[in-house]
């Protein structure tokens, strides 16, 4: 039986739910037993206690444990009133030794998307993008299977999902030619279809919601555990590091050996994805302050404290130390020149964000470096700028940096970390010194 997962600050322990979370600005990680099995109670509560945090009302064990009592004790009474009042039938989910109650399985699939997708905001599981992603997801979902009753959701139709998924039309919802026609009308004509990247991606939302129907009782089990889709990935889509080659192509043109650049992005960009591994849209949405110093070290925040960046995932925030040679290049001076002599307080005030709310920073930095590459022919399909990031994580393994010292510079892990792995050294002092081991780049033109 596949494992539910869980969100992040809420993991189950024999019979009990538990709570973690990270004080803001700190690296203390507080944890507490939640004492249910309840899952939408446990949902309630760690939200509860998740604010509390926000808000600066929790910054201890002690508090937390304060807050906690007082919300589980209200929890007994008030929490069960509340799912009787705002919905006819509430999500129960009991301990797994418990018995799971069964509920109107002729309920249809647009019903329970919108229970899903209504509890997830209130608890505010996931960002907005996410959520926005999920809806989009499942309704793909309800306009290939239809709006069946959620007892026929079987094997048979995550089958047929995935099959319709496979031959889904690209730009379905935008594209002209889909206008007014039907999934069968479509494909009938010539058209472009979605990838197999996208296709798994749909898959997987769905399997969520799956989840979330089976500990709520409306199915006795998931039929997507056995769905899966190999992923064969096309040139375009698979990415690989640059070599060395490529990198000399990239670093010797007159941008870098003479600074001759139009832009600022186009001088610091490449050489911020060398030296940090960070993702574009990382880089592209920083602010001068998202520059510090920590613990007497030079480092990039990588973090949403303005309102106008995003995270990919939580684990995301981290801070990345400056390699030495991008101080030597003057990259401090000039984040500090942006910001007094010109007034400027985004890093690079040039990159303006592409696509409102939910667009990003690094549009045209992305299609500048498209070009640029193959102006000074590094032209293979799976070389792209997040080639730097594969190239940064593979230097670090070559130079026997420990995989969570890499995992953490990459955003790949959370930064809860105990002394016995980084030994006396700050966490800070140990990336600092992984930083360091990276290939120095030569930007002066070969004779």
């Amino acid at each position: 039986m596949a494992r539910t997962k869980h969100p992040s600050h809420l993991y189950r322990r024999g019979d009990n739910f538990h709570f973690r979370c990270r004080v803001p600005n700190t690296q203390q990680l507080l944890r507490a037993s939640l004492r249910t099995g309840d899952k939408l109670v446990a949902l309630t509560l760690a939200a509860h206690l998740s604010l509390l945090v926000k808000q600066e009302i929790i910054k201890d064990a002690e508090s937390l444990l304060a807050h906690r009592n007082r919300l589980v004790k209200d929890s007994r009474t008030d929490f069960e009133a509340t799912r009787d009042d705002n919905r006819t039938e509430a999500p129960l989910i009991q301990s797994q030794k418990g018995p799971r109650r069964q509920k109107n399985r002729n309920l249809r699939l647009n019903q329970l998307i919108a229970r899903f997708l209504d509890e997830a905001a209130r608890l505010e599981l996931w960002q907005e993008k996410h959520h926005k992603d999920m809806h989009n997801a499942l309704k793909v979902c309800v306009e290939i299977l239809g709006d069946i009753p959620i007892n026929e959701f079987d094997l048979d139709k995550a089958i047929s999902y995935r099959d319709g998924l496979i031959k889904y039309p690209y730009k379905r919802s935008t594209a002209k030619q889909f206008q007014g026609k039907s999934l069968v009308q479509i494909e009938k004509m010539q058209y472009k279809r979605i990838s197999q990247t996208t296709v798994s991606n749909h898959l997987r939302k769905l399997s969520t919601f799956s989840n979330w129907l089976v500990d709520n009782g409306y199915i006795p089990k998931s039929p997507m555990v056995k769905i899966k889709v190999k992923k064969e990935r096309s040139d375009k889509e698979a990415v690989r590091p640059f070599n060395q080659a490529e990198l000399s192509r990239l670093f010797q043109s007159e941008i870098f050996t003479k600074k001759k650049y139009y832009l600022p992005y186009h001088y610091w960009l490449p050489l911020l994805g060398y030296y940090t591994g960070a993702r574009i849209e990382e880089l592209c949405q920083l602010y001068v302050d998202d520059l510090v110093v920590a613990e007497g070290h030079y480092c990039i925040r990588i973090d949403n404290k303005h309102e106008d960046q995003k995270l990919k995932t939580t684990n995301s925030r981290r801070l990345i130390p400056i390699h030495p040679h991008l101080i030597e290049l003057g990259f401090w001076q000039f984040a500090q020149e942006t910001q007094l002599l010109q007034g400027h307080t985004r890093l690079f005030p040039d990159l303006n964000k592409i696509g409102g709310k939910d667009g990003q920073y690094s549009h045209a930095a992305s299609k500048w470096f498209g070009r640029y590459r193959k102006r000074v022919k590094v032209i293979e399909n799976d070389t792209v700028f997040h080639s730097f990031r594969h190239g940064f994580i593979d230097q670090l393994r070559e130079h026997g940096v420990d995989n969570y010292l890499i995992k953490r510079l990459v955003g790949h892990t959370g930064n809860g970390t105990t002394e016995t792995i980084y030994g006396r050294q700050s966490p800070v002092t140990s990336t600092a010194k992984a930083i360091s081991s990276l290939t120095k780049l030569e930007l002066s033109r070969a004779k």
